[in-house]
Formats: structure tokens, C-alpha cells, sequence
């Protein structure tokens, strides 16, 4: 038999329109008048359905986390995550070198695909270290409206800044959002930016019911039929927030695993390789000094 919350997820839809189309009847019984309520018992009746909202906002929210986390698939990949953590522990020393690998191929990346748009070849105008080797066309002729494009394509890849990744971003959530080496956000940068824009959603529906009051056609149950409307529409957020972080953390949060995994396992293969040893004689190689 399947769980509660398992349950709850499948039918998320339907519960929610059930709510949606509950609230929408019981308005169909009361009428709604304004209440006549000086200043203060509108902040009062506004403060708390805001306050209501938002810890069921948040509750919900935080229910959704939870579940996403305990999700078999996230579940699966954390435990993948840890292996090849693991595995990259004896040579972790590397794992600068490895980032400033990944930082140097995604900018070359990104500035080939720039000037590719422009029919330009990136050897013509950057050195193997990423150096600016080449100039600005001289536009003339006919061609000059294109060659206009070409040289903003070149100050485009001359200027260009992407995301760079460090080590900590191959082990914990911290990263950077946009560019090749981003993999989404965070949990807390999503948390950070969902409840702004839930918060101005339960401002709105605190002074709605601060301001109005309900009376029924003929009855004078209007407050407890309008309390029940108030509590349907903040739960219907509540919802639709359990629903998000859900989705969150078993799509765009789960994804940022699977990269860093992928990351990890690049860096393995390139310390088997004796790719950063290479570098290091390199670099040696580089720094001496010649004899006087």
C-alpha cells in the first residue's frame, strides 16, 4: 500500500483542484460587503492571514524539500556522489589544477562558439593560454556591415566572463548560476528566491481579508464561510509550494549531483592519465631560469 505522502504526490493535481473548485462554490453561498473596519483591525485581520500564510506556505515548502530529498532517485545519486568523492580523496591535492583545467576549456569553448557565429577561427586570434594574439578587421567595401559583426564578435570573446567552478563546487552546493560550468542553483539560492514572490502573494490575500468580510444571503454565518475560502486559498499555496520544491529538488537540484559526478570522474581519469603531472613539469619547465 502506498504511503501518504506517495499518495499525496501522485494526486497533487486533483487535490488541488478539488480545493480550487471548493473554494469557488462556497463563494456561490455569501456575498461579499465591505466591513467598515477602521485602519487598525485591517492591519490586524491582514497580519494574521499573512502570518498564516506563510507558515503554511513555509511548512508545506519545507514538506516538499524533505520528500524530494528522500526521493529514491536523489537518494541514488547522493549515495553515487559519495563513491566517486571518495574515490578522488587520495589525489584531492590535484583538484585546483583540475578546476583551473575546466575554467580555461569552457571560456576557449565559449569564445570558439562566439567567433564561429562570425565565421572567425579562434586560433587566429587567442594563444594556447588564452592570450589575445590578434586584431580588430579593417571594415571597408561592401563586406563592411558584416565585418562590423565580426570584430564585435571578437570584442565579445575578448571580454567574455563565465562562470568559474573551485573545488568546493565538485563537493558541496555552492555554485554560480549561467555559463558552461553552471549547474543550476542550490537549494538555498532556490529557497531565497521562491519566497520573495510567495510573500507578496500572502500580502495580497492577508489585506483582501482584512479588508472584506462575508455575509450570508439570509444567514449570519458569513465570517466562518469566509475563514473557510481564506484557509482553502492559502492552503491551495501551500500546495503549489510543496509541489515546486518538490519538483526542485528531484529535477533542477538532483541535475546539479549528476554533474558534479561527471566532474569527478574527468578528474579521475585525467590523474590515471598523468595529465597533472604533465602540467606540473610543464610549469617547471617554464619557471627556469637561465644560466648566466
Amino acid at each position: 500500500m502506498k504511503k501518504f505522502n506517495n499518495l499525496f504526490r501522485d494526486y497533487i493535481g486533483y487535490i488541488l483542484s478539488l480545493l480550487v473548485v471548493l473554494g469557488y462554490i462556497l463563494t456561490g453561498v455569501f456575498i461579499l460587503n465591505d466591513t467598515g473596519k477602521n485602519i487598525t483591525q485591517i492591519i490586524v485581520d491582514s497580519f494574521i492571514i499573512f502570518i498564516l500564510g506563510v507558515l503554511l506556505s513555509n511548512t508545506m515548502g519545507l514538506q516538499g524539500l524533505n520528500d524530494g530529498d528522500q526521493d529514491e532517485r536523489v537518494v541514488e545519486q547522493k549515495k553515487a556522489h559519495s563513491g566517486v568523492l571518495l574515490d578522488a580523496q587520495p589525489f584531492w591535492f590535484n583538484s585546483p589544477k583540475f578546476c583551473e583545467y575546466k575554467n580555461k576549456t569552457a571560456l576557449k569553448q565559449e569564445r570558439e562558439r562566439l567567433l564561429n557565429f562570425a565565421t572567425l577561427s579562434y586560433n587566429d586570434f587567442f594563444d594556447e593560454d588564452g592570450r589575445f594574439i590578434g586584431k580588430l578587421i579593417k571594415a571597408q567595401g561592401s563586406m563592411k556591415k558584416f565585418i562590423e559583426k565580426q570584430n564585435e564578435a571578437i570584442r565579445q570573446a575578448c571580454n567574455l566572463e563565465i562562470t568559474q567552478i573551485t573545488p568546493s563546487d565538485l563537493v558541496t552546493e555552492n555554485a554560480k548560476p549561467g555559463d558552461p560550468l553552471a549547474r543550476g542553483r542550490s537549494k538555498v539560492q532556490y529557497v531565497a528566491q521562491t519566497n520573495a514572490r510567495d510573500i507578496i502573494f500572502k500580502i495580497a490575500t492577508g489585506i483582501f481579508g482584512g479588508i472584506y468580510t462575508a455575509q450570508f444571503i439570509g444567514a449570519d454565518l458569513g465570517e466562518i464561510a469566509y475563514r473557510i475560502v481564506i484557509a482553502i486559498i492559502l492552503l491551495a499555496f501551500g500546495v503549489v509550494k510543496y509541489y515546486a520544491n518538490f519538483r526542485f529538488i528531484t529535477g533542477e537540484n538532483n541535475e546539479r549531483t549528476k554533474v558534479a559526478i561527471q566532474w569527478l570522474k574527468e578528474f579521475k581519469t585525467l590523474h590515471e592519465s598523468g595529465f597533472f603531472i604533465k602540467k606540473i613539469e610543464e610549469s617547471a619547465r617554464q619557471s627556469e631560469e637561465p644560466v648566466i
